[in-house]
């Protein structure tokens, strides 16, 4: 068995399990409006990834944005977070789906899929 299967089989029992690297998110497509609990792996401010991953984990990284407010309402910073979530969860993720982390809200603003 290679690496690359041996992080497949893992998926579940190591990286998006609760105890170790995972936290529960509230996934919400723009195209349906429906919410979805999910388990994903978060890095805020992390860095973002020039291109997509070669590798066929069963995964995709979404770069996702959370703008604070001035009191005047105009944008005065950005903060990035690099989630990573299954496939099987979220088969078609796209650019300002929802991401709910911790009770703030998240914007899609880049999917990294591994084709």
């Amino acid at each position: 068995m290679n690496l690359k299967d041996l992080m497949k089989a893992d998926l579940d029992t190591v990286f998006f399990n609760a105890d170790e690297f995972a936290r529960e998110v509230v996934y919400t497509p723009a195209a349906t409006g429906v919410p979805k609990p999910i388990m994903a792996i978060v890095d805020f401010g992390g860095e973002v990834p020039d291109t997509g991953s070669k590798f066929d984990d069963g995964t995709v990284i979404l770069v996702c944005e959370r703008d604070l407010r001035s009191d005047f309402g105009r944008v005065v910073a950005r903060l990035m977070a690099r989630v990573v979530v299954k496939v099987m969860d979220v088969p078609e993720p796209a650019y300002r789906d929802r991401v709910e982390i911790a009770g703030s809200v998240w914007r899609v603003a880049r999917v990294f899929d591994h084709a």
